[in-house]
């Protein structure tokens, strides 16, 4: 329930069951915390993200391109085209 900060430490009536709500007066409850994300198979998020992005010439599919790859043929997913990044 969103409330405003003027509420903290008072109670307040529910909107849907009337019933009262005592608030925490900390705000401790505000916000949650945001998920963790998964790491794949022990690769860090910020090694994901530098991996250069390229598009397939033939279908625009962005692709990334793994480490060591950039002199390789790539083969897209979608369209099986082969290409040079």
């Amino acid at each position: 329930m969103l409330l405003e900060d003027s509420a903290r430490g008072a109670k307040v009536e529910c909107l849907a069951c009337k019933k009262p709500i005592e608030v925490d007066p900390s705000g401790s409850g505000d916000r949650p915390k945001p998920p963790k994300l998964p790491q794949a198979a022990g690769e860090t998020v910020e090694r994901v993200q530098r991996q250069p992005i390229v598009n397939c010439p033939k279908c625009a599919t962005p692709l990334r391109v793994p480490p060591g790859q950039q002199a390789r043929q790539l083969r897209c997913p979608r369209c099986s085209h082969v290409f040079a990044p």
